[in-house]
């Protein structure tokens, strides 16, 4: 008589949840217990404000104009404030990754009964949300302390927040996944510090970081537009400051999710690779 097989027992997502979450927790832990850091990246944080806002304010003044590209001086002050804000939360997957890697340690974390990525990406959420909490609270004090000196109208829109927050979420998730791919290039480089501060560098300029796309030529900011550099910072900024509406957001949408859906699928098709490589070499 054969044995009646039963089906296998499946995990509810909240059980799941609960396994990963910790890890979140204990990375806020970590990152707050650096009592010293914490101040200094407040402290960053604010000097940075400051310092574009002034920058951005010789340059209207020195303009004569009260648009430039499509922005007025209010617009850019609220931008500098976001770009500060946004371009933090990069996340820890890419120093993570890499630290394991070249330590080793990897080979380690790979027989744990639990799934390596979503272990990465639940502790690059425990730094993320750190740096919200750390840049957004100092940034928008600032923010109000410069509008309430220099009689610079707030630009918060309570329309413009759900899309905003949808698209920072989407933000978030495209960040992960593309460091995580970018980290697997520290299995055929021995030190990927160089690599990351090329990457940064580039990242900054085509997000929009450092200035808006608005003003790069029409060309550069057709190709910039699609790019998934675009998608971190120009695109929840672009929606917060209801640069576009309509079908244009959803376009922007569209771009995100279909990013979202490359890194997805090419991050399982290079890890998959790259682990069987480590079994086949018993690593």
């Amino acid at each position: 008589m054969n044995p009646v097989l039963k089906p296998a027992a499946t995990v509810h997502p909240l059980k799941k949840l609960g396994t990963y979450l910790p890890f979140t927790r204990n990375a806020i832990q970590t990152l707050l217990s650096y009592r010293t850091n914490v101040l200094f990246f407040i402290i960053g944080n604010v000097v940075r404000i400051f310092v574009f806002f002034f920058l951005w304010k010789a340059v209207f003044a020195s303009s004569g104009r009260t648009e430039l590209h499509g922005f007025t001086f209010a617009q850019m002050a609220v931008y500098v404030i976001l770009t500060t804000v946004v371009g933090e939360i990069s996340g820890s997957v890419g120093s993570d990754m890499s630290d394991e890697i070249r330590s080793g340690q990897i080979a380690l974390s790979l027989i744990k009964p639990i799934s390596f990525r979503l272990r990465i990406y639940f502790t690059s959420l425990g730094d993320t949300l750190y740096c919200l909490l750390m840049s957004g609270v100092p940034g928008m004090i600032a923010a109000y302390a410069i509008t309430a000196s220099y009689g610079v109208p707030g630009e918060l829109s309570v329309r413009t927040l759900p899309l905003f927050f949808a698209s920072l979420a989407l933000s978030v998730v495209l960040r992960m996944s593309y460091n995580f791919i970018f980290s697997l290039l520290g299995f055929v480089t021995t030190n990927m510090w160089g690599l990351w501060q090329i990457n940064k560098a580039v990242a900054q300029l085509c997000s929009g970081a450092l200035i808006p796309l608005a003003f790069f030529p029409d060309r550069a900011q057709t190709v910039l537009s699609w790019l998934p550099f675009a998608s971190w910072v120009a695109t929840p900024i672009s929606l917060f400051l209801g640069k576009v509406d309509g079908p244009g957001a959803l376009g922007l949408f569209g771009v995100q999710l279909a990013w979202l859906g490359v890194f997805t699928v090419a991050g399982n098709l290079l890890w998959n690779k790259v682990t069987r490589r480590l079994t086949v070499q018993g690593g």
